[in-house]
C-alpha cells in the first residue's frame, strides 16, 4: 500500500487513518505516518492532549470541543473546523 501512497492522486486512492492521540510522537516514526507527511497529504487534528506536542505538520494537540478540529492542508494555513453528523432524520412535514 505504500508504493500506492506517492501516486493517490493520480489514481484516486484515499486512505483515512484514525489513532488516539496519547502515544502519537512515537507514531511519528512508523512508515505510513512517515510516508503521508513527506507526500504533504492534508490531516485533520482533533483533541488531545498537551504534553504529546506537534500530532501533524506543526499543529499540536490540545484539549478541544467534541466535534472541533484543526484541517491541516497541503498548502496554506491551518483551519479550524467543526465536524457534524447529518443522521438524515426528517421532521414529518
Amino acid at each position: 500500500m505504500l508504493p500506492l501512497l506517492d501516486h493517490a492522486g493520480d489514481i484516486g486512492f484515499h486512505l483515512i487513518i484514525a489513532r488516539q492521540a496519547r502515544g502519537a510522537s512515537r507514531a511519528m516514526y512508523d512508515g505510513t505516518y512517515t510516508r503521508l507527511r513527506d507526500t504533504g497529504s492534508p490531516a485533520v487534528v482533533l483533541s488531545g492532549p498537551e504534553p504529546e506536542g506537534v500530532i501533524y505538520g506543526k499543529t499540536r494537540a490540545q484539549p478541544r470541543p467534541p466535534g472541533r478540529g484543526i484541517w491541516v492542508p497541503r498548502r496554506g494555513p491551518d483551519r479550524i473546523i467543526q465536524a457534524t453528523v447529518d443522521c438524515g432524520i426528517a421532521d414529518g412535514t
